[in-house]
């Protein structure tokens, strides 16, 4: 798995630190305005900081046009401008060869660097700057293998103002003497180093935010780097810093950069509908993308789109796409004509197929019905089918990385919110599912039972799909006067809750049978007289 786990404080409703461990299914329930798309918000912004440099954004990237995050005073925690934004992100780094990024002619350590890192953490803060009157990013922090190792600060009043800290005690730089020890202090608990443990720092004034993102600085960072260790006989040591202080971050971005985010209302594509033909990642937020993607797959993908759409073992939807490519004659055209009068066809047929090769092809996407085999626009049947097929679509995509997918169940038939749990963990499992991870923002009490049983069942050799307690993360979003808090639900191997569901969700089922608990106790009475 890549990203692991998120931490995010300040941001939205979010007020003090909250941890969102990771699964291959990680699932967001909530009332309405609890604060679940805050998560989702989260990884988007930080894209914006790391990829962009825009700490102060509205529209994102992969948000398009279904995102607007407001800039820094809408996103910060109750438009406390004296507040920063904290977002920190755990990798998992087991198997991951983190690339030379610098292709700098001393980077003799990065490969051995590579294999020794299991874990790191990376960690952004953004101020607001009143001088400047707009946010700046004011930490950028590194962790390897559980250890802070290096950060850089900006002041905030100052934006061309820059400190470099390396933690001259991190075991990549080897055991230190024992006088370093009396300017050793603990880091802050945003870190996430353990209690008591020891750090030392060494500050050096350089302009280096810029060179965690672009090898364009990277001399003045090795420069920098290799001043200040110097002083501590680590001259030896600067491509080590370097290393460790960018190769994470660019790891982050990269993540971060396959991100593919579905939002909750999916357009439905028009009649004259045309593929988009420059690539536009905030196309998948609005599900037009997913369209896109249809027009130029291979065969093979669509017949596996549809066998999931059309077998009742699966989604049961009724429904199959097809794709046609067809070419367009104008009828005033001689190419026309000529076919049309079919005198002299064969005599010019060389003729007529350049003319038909040099016409452009087009696609038209439609749906076929299983029933009857008529052929429908996806305008012409009922909206949850133009809702499912983006879904559906993004699942299916051999997309290493992490899906965001808000309301996958919006408009659709029960009997397909269940089937959609088995499509999410297709996906997770196998080698070709690689560090797949679905972060999805559900109300579905129906894709939720599906997951369960499925655990249930993973006992039973018989039982195809089957999941893993810990390959399902379920949270549980609540606003409360101090904030948005999101808990997570742990799961056992039975499929059932170890921690309980808070008090008025789910409980619809039961007020609907039985009543609200008054009127229960008083038709116990009746059967359990006192």
């Amino acid at each position: 798995m890549t990203i692991s786990a998120i931490t995010i404080q300040n941001f939205k409703g979010i007020r003090e630190p909250v941890r969102i461990e990771l699964s291959p299914i990680t699932l967001l329930f909530g009332a309405n305005s609890a604060g679940k798309s805050t998560v989702l918000q989260a990884l988007l912004y930080a894209r914006e900081i790391l990829g962009r440099l825009n700490t102060d954004p509205d529209k994102t990237v992969q948000g398009g046009t279904a995102i607007d995050l407001g800039g820094f005073r809408t996103m910060v925690h109750k438009h406390d401008l004296e507040l920063p934004i904290e977002l920190g992100f755990h990798l998992d780094l087991d198997g991951i060869d983190l690339v030379d990024y610098s292709n700098h002619p001393e980077s003799q350590f990065a490969d051995q660097l590579s294999l020794d890192t299991d874990s790191a953490w990376v960690n952004l803060s953004v101020k607001w700057s009143e001088r400047l009157a707009d946010a700046v990013q004011a930490d950028y922090e590194v962790g390897i293998n559980g250890i802070a190792f290096a950060r850089v600060e900006t002041n905030p009043e100052d934006a061309a103002s820059h400190s470099v800290k390396v933690n001259t005690k991190h075991p990549w730089l080897g055991p230190r003497d024992e006088t370093d020890a009396a300017s050793a202090a603990p880091l802050s608990a945003k870190s996430g180093t353990t209690e008591g443990e020891e750090t030392s720092w060494e500050t050096a004034s350089a302009a280096v935010v810029g060179a965690v993102r672009s090898p364009a600085r990277i001399e003045t960072l090795f420069d920098e780097l290799a001043h200040v260790l110097e002083a501590h006989d680590l001259k030896e040591m600067t491509e080590v810093v370097a290393f460790g202080l960018i190769a994470p971050g660019e790891y982050l971005l990269s993540v971060l950069g396959k991100l593919r985010y579905l939002g909750p209302i999916r357009e439905v594509p028009e009649r004259n509908y045309v593929p988009a033909l420059s690539p536009d990642e905030g196309r998948w937020a609005n599900g037009l993308a997913a369209w896109d993607w249809l027009s130029s797959a291979p065969r093979e993908k669509v017949d596996d789109l549809n066998a999931w759409l059309s077998r009742d073992d699966r989604l049961g939807t009724g429904y199959r796409v097809e794709v046609k490519r067809f070419k367009e004659l104008d009828t005033d055209e001689m190419l026309y004509l000529g076919l049309m009068q079919g005198t002299d066809v064969l005599d010019n047929i060389s003729t007529i197929r350049k003319g038909l090769e040099a016409l452009p092809a087009r696609t038209k996407i439609i749906l076929r019905q299983e029933r009857d085999f008529l052929p429908v626009m996806p305008q012409d049947v009922g909206i949850g089918i133009s809702q499912l097929v983006p879904v559906v679509v993004s699942a299916l995509d051999a997309h290493d990385g992490i899906t965001v997918i808000e309301q996958p169940e919006l408009h659709i038939h029960p009997a397909i919110q269940v089937g959609l749990g088995d499509l999410f963990i297709s996906q997770t499992q196998g080698e070709e599912a690689g560090d797949r991870i679905f972060i999805i923002e559900t109300h579905s009490e129906h894709l939720l039972l599906r997951l369960l049983r499925r655990i249930r069942e993973a006992s039973d050799s018989r039982a195809v799909p089957k999941l893993r307690p810990e390959s399902l993360a379920v949270y549980y979003v609540e606003a409360t006067a101090e904030g948005t808090e999101i808990r997570r639900l742990r799961v056992t191997d039975e499929g059932r809750f170890v921690d309980q569901w808070p008090r008025g969700f789910f409980e619809e089922r039961e007020k609907e049978f039985f009543g609200e608990p008054e009127d229960l106790r008083e038709e116990l009475k009746k059967f359990f007289p006192q």
